[in-house]
């Protein structure tokens, strides 16, 4: 599954971006790819059919649960706390951005 993941981030041109978030459409759906310091973290998102939503976004801390280091091609775990600072980074890019989510921080 990993590597149907690695694939993904080589057709979307994500290794080697520079340091924050990005997204890429695919149709409806939707991944945004943050980056750090040559790691990237993959969020599914997806347009929303409900007129008071923009986005719905698998931004739950159980989602945001896996890193790629792309130096060593490596998939692993993230600590629950980085994954919390993740989803809070991600809120505030959304909300700057003006999207309206369902993204509930701390969860």
């Amino acid at each position: 599954m990993e590597d149907i993941f690695t694939k993904l981030l080589e057709k979307d041109k994500v290794i080697g971006e520079k340091d924050g978030f990005h997204w890429k459409s695919h149709g409806r759906s939707a991944r945004i790819y943050f980056v750090e310091n040559s790691t990237i973290v993959s969020i599914e998102a997806e347009m929303s059919g409900v007129p008071n939503l923009d986005v719905l976004i698998y931004g739950e801390t159980k989602y945001i649960n896996q890193r790629y280091y792309s130096k060593d091609n490596q998939w692993r775990e993230i600590p629950n706390d980085e994954s919390l600072r993740i989803q809070s980074l991600l809120v505030e890019w959304l909300n700057g951005r003006g999207l309206r989510h369902d993204i509930i921080v701390g969860i």
